[in-house]
């Protein structure tokens, strides 16, 4: 038996995911990580090896909705995992949601969040500490800072579609608050992880940014994760970084870009074009942008808006080597394919 009485609770919005919970069974992939001190805690079944029943029986599990008031358990809470959740909501919602987390839990306290979560910019009441290479959040006796407000810029509690941040409101040139910068330390590894996908190796690039610290994912970090996961084939993980960047910062034209390209996708051409208009407007002289908004004007049947982009990708590509890439693409590649495209239209 444990040392000290030891409470676990499980909690998700879906019921299937309980009942897989309550299994606790892994098989596969998933036992990779197990490391042998830990082997003990589980017994062989069929197809892998199952939580062994005393530890199993030290967790509770029942459903809740993270949107609505933690129950009525959850207080002096030690430890609170909450993993690949919050990227998911919208700023105003995340803050509401870590504001409850932090009251329920005990001076001291540990919060874990996913791979690239980060509380920047969303609530400054915990400490942060590296332990075994890894950043994680401690509540301290009080408030490491004071709170500082989020730009909220919707009080909607729903989760957001693909399409969030709007795209119907103009960006205009304004003269806004920046961003702290981020530390010399963390510019270097945002530069090398930019330079690693450039190079195609994107999984060393999100290894790379995972070991910033928490207060260093800033918003051009956040833009990077996103089209990291967007190569990687990850669209609701790249959707989520680039809508949590723009809540941060309205000025991140990668994370536009990489909205535009998933809506493209999808095709949701009208959005999509909103998007990339974004972009566009932000880094004119980008070939990509230019590419993928005429991609977009050609769907739509906007004929003569998608020649005129189609040529201005190619006067942007005139002096860029035919194997440069820019934003995973080959120029010669983007090069070729507008001309096929200026040569289809104009048949057409």
């Amino acid at each position: 038996p444990p040392l000290h009485p030891v409470q676990i609770w499980g909690s998700d919005l879906s019921n299937s995911a309980l009942e897989r919970a309550r299994r606790g069974e892994y098989r596969g992939r998933t036992l990779a990580n197990v490391q042998p001190q830990y082997r003990h805690w589980f017994e062989p079944n069929e197809t892998g090896l199952r939580i062994g029943s005393a530890a199993r029986s030290l967790v509770q599990f029942e459903q809740h909705n993270l949107l609505d008031p933690l129950p009525a358990w959850a207080t002096e809470l030690d430890i609170v995992f909450c993993q690949n959740v919050t990227i998911y909501f919208q700023l105003a919602t995340c803050k509401g949601l870590i504001e409850r987390i932090y009251a329920a839990m005990a001076v001291g306290g540990y919060l874990l969040l996913g791979f690239s979560e980060s509380l920047w910019g969303i609530f400054d009441g915990f400490e942060t500490v590296e332990l075994d290479g890894a950043f994680v959040y401690r509540k301290g006796a009080t408030p490491a800072v004071a709170h500082r407000a989020a730009v909220v810029p919707s009080t909607n509690a729903t989760t957001p579609s693909a399409s969030t941040p709007s795209a119907n409101v103009p960006i205009r040139r304004v003269t806004r608050p920046q961003p702290p910068s981020p530390a010399p330390q963390s510019v270097g590894q945002f530069e090398q992880a930019r330079q690693l996908r450039d190079k195609g190796q994107q999984r060393t690039a999100l290894l790379l940014l995972s070991q910033l610290a928490p207060a260093d994912r800033s918003p051009a970090v956040l833009s990077l994760l996103a089209q990291l996961h967007a190569d990687l084939g990850q669209p609701e993980q790249a959707a989520a970084e680039a809508r949590r960047a723009l809540e941060l910062d309205v000025m991140q034209d990668a994370a536009y870009l990489v909205l535009g390209m998933l809506e493209l996708q999808n095709s949701a051409w009208a959005e999509a074009t909103r998007y990339l208009e974004r972009a566009l407007y932000l880094v004119p002289t980008s070939p990509t942008v230019s590419f993928y908004l005429a991609e977009s004007y050609r769907h739509q049947g906007r004929i003569d808006a998608a020649r005129r982009e189609y040529r201005n990708t190619m006067r942007k590509l005139k002096d860029v080597a035919p194997t440069a890439v820019l934003d995973g693409v080959a120029a010669g590649w983007l090069h070729a394919s507008c001309g096929r495209w200026l040569e289809s239209l104009d048949r057409s």
